[in-house]
């Protein structure tokens, strides 16, 4: 974690405001003289940085094009922009109003992969990451999906297609621009507006100009004839969101503090104000709803215990634990035993399995695991460790920081659970630790799959916990009495199709005899379609699955046709499936 000096500076220029190429200095947050204004729109660019760039030096000459040509034809207070990066992982940003940001988000994400290297990621994970963290989030402006890319597998187009066309049915436009490529690409297919380009440059004779057509438009639902029901988010949403209220979470955090020479007293002050600060709105108390626990382990060789889970049910007493933190600072300790840390929130966290004789509390067990240095040999035992108490259910969010050298801890992100491992200078992460906890406090029963999405970086859980049922069953009779407490599953997305697909029905012993199964899409009494929600609620069906029922079908079931390809089709109540 680094503290960050702002200094301004009042300078004379002998000419107009342009943004500075930034390797003559850092990212300068420089206002440049439009040349759009009246742009609102929210714009997203998809930046190649795959193996099919051939080499970093064409992703360079993109950024620097999107840095020194592109972006100066807008005023950030109008046009808001995301940064989306695809190479090993899929990374998206959030949407900036300042260039600073922008560049900062797209210099971070070539430094990434010039140090990881150039990697493949499919076309349809690009898609699915916008639909879930982009497409719904910013303002309500005309959302807009700039797409650069040097892909050319047709098989690969193909698949992106079915994304691409779900997000430009839900009113987004989508621009793709082939780089290195001529007209006939294939990947014309995937955007209503389609721009060659011979290299790794952005074409901006008319992108710009085509962005700012849609300037002061927004996103409002889609108009519906006066007959049919009142439009829901629901009803195109990818899937149940679960809560990201964080003063109601449920939990109990061990945090991990690594005290070491690797660390200094400043940067644990930093820790500090920043742990106060994320988790200010959160509820502590003992046993009852919405309260959580709190303890705090410190560590270099030794591990010490500053407050234990059932001491840490009192805010301020937290607060003052956490500020004494810095205190504890060894500057003789080369420290780095993260298995000894492992192993003593272990011991805290199932000395809390049981309490007065009753079973586990209902709390999730979450650690928050941050480190400068390691230890060897005690952190390919940490690594063992770790994958036990994840096993047991237990979550593990790391903050790799920067060590007193200059490094981040290497091979130290594996120890967390997938999607939360982050970095100590990530942008937001005063907003994505907050989030991430709502995001562990949404869990399903055992027994039952929990429908989640990993874009490579983040994790998104949904609030929507999967039983498959596979004796066969009327459709009218399945909501009534087969699904007790739930409801029959709403297909809503290609992403959760895809999930109940791969997750649940291909690991079913009758996989290869389940061609079809019954959904909670059903006709209402007053003739439009619906989908069942929780508590015997209903939401109208939407966008997707594209659905064509007869006059008489009052039910509905996915049908697989042809290979892995589904449809919705109606059905009466004749006739049984899983």
């Amino acid at each position: 974690m680094k503290t960050l000096f702002v200094l301004f500076l009042l300078a004379v220029v002998a000419s107009a405001n342009v943004i500075p190429h930034r390797f003559n200095s850092a990212c300068n947050n420089v206002n440049p003289t439009a040349a759009y204004l009246n742009c609102n729109v929210d714009l997203t660019i998809a930046m190649d940085m795959s193996s099919a760039m051939g080499n970093t030096a064409n992703i360079a000459t993109m950024t620097n094009s999107i840095l020194s040509d592109f972006l100066p034809n807008f005023s950030f207070y109008e046009t808001f922009v995301a940064v989306l990066s695809f190479g090993s992982t899929v990374t998206s940003s959030m949407y900036w109003n300042n260039y600073a940001d922008i560049c900062n988000s797209i210099n971070a994400a070539e430094e990434t992969t010039i140090q990881v290297g150039l990697n493949y990621t499919s076309l349809s994970e690009v898609f699915q990451n916008y639909q879930i963290d982009l497409q719904h989030s910013g303002r309500n402006y005309q959302k807009v999906l700039l797409l650069l890319t040097a892909k050319t597998d047709p098989t690969e187009i193909a698949a992106a297609k079915i994304y691409a066309d779900q997000i430009m049915a839900d009113g987004v436009a989508i621009i793709v621009v082939a780089l290195n490529q001529g007209s006939t690409s294939d990947l014309s297919k995937l955007g209503q507006y389609f721009y060659p380009s011979p290299d790794y440059t952005i074409p901006i004779t008319t992108i710009p100009s085509v962005i700012c057509s849609y300037g002061g438009q927004t996103m409002n639902p889609p108009t519906v004839n006066p007959s049919a029901p009142p439009y829901n988010p629901l009803s195109d949403a990818v899937g149940s969101p679960c809560s990201t209220n964080v003063s109601n979470v449920w939990l109990d955090i061990v945090f991990l503090v690594d005290i070491s020479n690797s660390m200094s007293v400043h940067e644990l002050n930093n820790w500090a104000l920043e742990t106060l600060t994320y988790t200010n709105k959160i509820s502590f108390g003992p046993r009852g709803p919405h309260k959580t626990r709190a303890g705090i382990i410190t560590y270099a060789t030794q591990s010490v215990t500053r407050l234990a889970l059932k001491d840490g049910i009192d805010k301020s007493l937290f607060r003052k634990e956490v500020l004494k933190v810095k205190t504890y600072f060894n500057p003789d300790d080369n420290g780095g035993y993260v298995q000894t840390a492992l192993k003593a929130a272990q011991t805290m966290l199932n000395d809390t399995k049981y309490i007065d004789g009753n079973p586990k509390d209902i709390r999730q067990q979450v650690i928050i695991l941050t480190a400068a240095a390691y230890d060897d040999i005690g952190f390919k035992g940490a690594y063992e460790t770790a994958q036990t108490l994840k096993n047991d259910g237990v979550k593990i969010f790391t903050i790799n920081y920067i060590s007193a050298a200059g490094f981040y801890v290497p091979d130290f992100d594996p120890l967390a659970s997938e999607g939360y491992a982050y970095r100590s200078d990530d942008m937001g992460i005063a907003q994505l630790l907050p989030l991430g906890l709502t995001q562990v406090n949404c869990f399903c029963p055992v027994g039952s799959l929990q429908f989640h999405y990993f874009n490579g970086h983040n994790n998104t859980n949904y609030a929507d916990c999967l039983v498959l049922n596979d004796v066969a069953s009327l459709p009218s009779l399945v909501n009534s009495m087969g699904c007790p407490d739930g409801a029959v599953v709403a297909v809503s997305s290609q992403i959760k199709l895809d999930f109940i697909t791969d997750k649940i029905l291909f690991n079913s012993t009758k996989f290869g005899q389940i061609k079809q199964f019954i959904t909670g899409a059903h006709k209402n009494d007053d003739g439009n379609w619906y989908w069942w929600g929780y508590d015997q609620t209903e939401y109208p069906v939407g966008k997707f699955p594209v659905f064509y029922p007869g006059p008489s079908d009052i039910y509905s079931y996915m049908l697989n046709y042809y290979g892995f390809n589904w449809r919705l089709n109606g059905t009466t109540d004749e006739n049984p499936y899983p």
